[in-house]
């Protein structure tokens, strides 16, 4: 097993040899620790990208398999609930500005090119945002492979989580889709939130019936344990209205909590930015008294200008 830097495949930072590992049919779990001392922290001004690779080799020295896996060293984390609640990246305090993408591209309609991958991850850097949400869609994994080079966080979604309403059948698909995502996902430093439903959490009574809300939290406390280094939430809705829409899981913290992460949506418009909306420090649209929680408007005022077609079709045809 070699970890190096995925620019200079030579500077290693890690490497050793594991003996007499068996593999039995089925899954198979090793742990290694691993201790890189020299390698530098993955954030948004330098995303530092090593490569774990590791090879199985046989008795007679053969090389039988091989894979190598990008990611970065770093840590993103709530801290000071209860008190003054604070996001950190790599300690550092971190306000996330953001916006939601839908996932739709021009071409096929649903998958990005690598150029507009990239372009999506500069275009946000440019417009002074660090985070972008896949809104109501899994993510592209591309578009996170150009946010994990470029230095810009995300924040994903499997879509479609309560579709499945109180049939077992379509609560198992949406489950395995859950568990696809953050198995798929989990090595892109760029990935910092996962969440499980946008809004409709309680379209089929997750905030009355127990049955159902226990179903979801089992499946978070699943997922969770496929990936404890992350934030999961619950939902991204209104949580002035229902303690429930609380619900969420922190890094490393096998408890699930119901305070602590305070979100609402107010994408009802009106369609243009108001004046109003800003009168002074201690007077806008976004002033909160609760220290206590991390407070994320994860639906923004919803604001639009027209589309401009005839001009951007020249610009999307490049």
């Amino acid at each position: 097993m070699q970890v190096a830097e995925k620019a200079n495949p030579a500077a290693e930072v890690f490497k050793q040899t594991i003996k007499d590992v068996v593999f039995m049919p089925g899954e198979t779990c090793t742990t290694v620790k691993v201790s890189a001392v020299g390698a530098q922290l993955w954030d948004l001004d330098h995303p530092n990208l090593y490569l774990c690779s590791s090879s199985l080799v046989n008795n007679q020295q053969q090389i039988t398999d091989h894979y190598s896996q990008p990611f970065g060293f770093r840590w993103f984390a709530m801290d000071g609930i209860g008190s003054n609640a604070v996001l950190r990246l790599n300690g550092k305090r971190i306000v996330l500005r953001t916006a939601i993408s839908w996932g739709f591209w021009p071409g096929n309609g649903v998958t990005p090119t690598p150029e507009l991958a990239e372009k999506q991850i500069r275009l946000a850097k440019d417009l002074g945002l660090n985070m972008l949400n896949f809104h109501r869609c899994i993510g592209t994994p591309v578009v996170m492979d150009k946010a994990d080079e470029l230095g810009l966080l995300y924040f994903e979604e499997p879509g479609g989580y309560v579709s499945g309403g109180k049939l077992p059948l379509g609560q198992g698909m949406a489950r395995e889709k859950l568990f696809r995502m953050v198995k798929r996902d989990r090595n892109h430093p760029s990935l910092v939130i996962y969440n499980m439903i946008n809004e409709q959490w309680n379209a089929f009574g997750a905030d009355k019936d127990d049955s159902i809300y226990a179903i979801h939290t089992n499946d978070m406390r699943a997922a969770h344990a496929l990936d404890p280094s992350r934030t999961m939430l619950y939902t991204s809705a209104w949580a002035e209205r229902e303690n429930r829409a609380k619900t969420h899981m922190r890094p490393m913290d096998n408890q699930v909590y119901l305070s602590g992460w305070w979100d609402s949506h107010r994408a009802t418009g009106p369609a243009v930015w108001l004046q109003d909306y800003y009168q002074g420090p201690g007077r806008h649209y976004g002033l909160t008294d609760n220290v206590r929680e991390i407070v994320y408007w994860g639906e923004e005022g919803l604001c639009r200008l027209r589309p401009g077609w005839k001009r951007s079709r020249p610009m999307l045809r490049r």
